[in-house]
């Protein structure tokens, strides 16, 4: 499975990478380097089989990309931040709370579609981490590491005031160590270096 993923998305690259430079217009201009920052809520596509019902599935997501955009159609980058995935509480012998968190570490390809719409789509590891805190037996931490995540992103973006660009769109997450997903509705802000 995360061979079929991986080779799907080289696959996908090298085709906007081709379909890009037939589209482009000939001009000189030096690439630049431009920096993302990404912050919305989102909802959690519930999974979860033991104490479904306590699970808050509408948290938050915030990323930072460092994108590389030369005159092409197609740029490359990296992607890190935080998606917190779900909490959940509950009583019984105490109070307990969890918070299950992944924060992505993904090698990013962005594409123009059209005028101001562009498509993002990453892929790479998750560092996933699980906090349990009770108030009978203390707190419990687990972390892990999911080898094959991805996610997507639509966006509409537009220049701002010289060197700022702004915008918003949907974000998908998914994570396949554990079969997480989620649904955000990001605003995002850029500064070209």
């Amino acid at each position: 499975m995360k061979y079929k993923m991986y080779s799907m998305f080289l696959f996908l690259l090298m085709s906007l990478v081709a379909v890009s430079q037939e589209q482009s217009p000939v001009k000189q201009k030096k690439g630049r380097w431009v920096a993302y920052v990404y912050a919305g809520p989102n909802y959690y596509f519930n999974n979860v089989v033991v104490g479904k019902d306590l699970v808050n599935e509408f948290n938050y997501t915030a990323t930072f990309k460092f994108m590389w955009e030369p005159e092409f159609r197609v740029s490359l980058g990296v992607e890190t931040g935080y998606y917190r995935l779900y909490t959940a509480n509950g009583t019984g012998q105490g109070k307990l709370h969890i918070v299950n968190s992944a924060t992505p570490v993904h090698f990013v390809a962005a594409m123009n579609l059209w005028k101001s719409y562009y498509f993002d789509l990453t892929i790479g590891p998750s560092f996933l981490s699980n906090k349990v805190h009770t108030d009978s037996y203390g707190d419990f931490n687990g972390s892990s590491v999911s080898l094959a995540d991805f996610s997507g992103t639509l966006s509409y973006r537009f220049k701002w005031k010289g060197k700022f660009r702004l915008g918003f769109g949907p974000k998908f997450f998914y994570s396949s160590h554990l079969n997480d997903q989620s649904l955000a509705l990001v605003v995002m802000a850029g500064y070209k270096l």
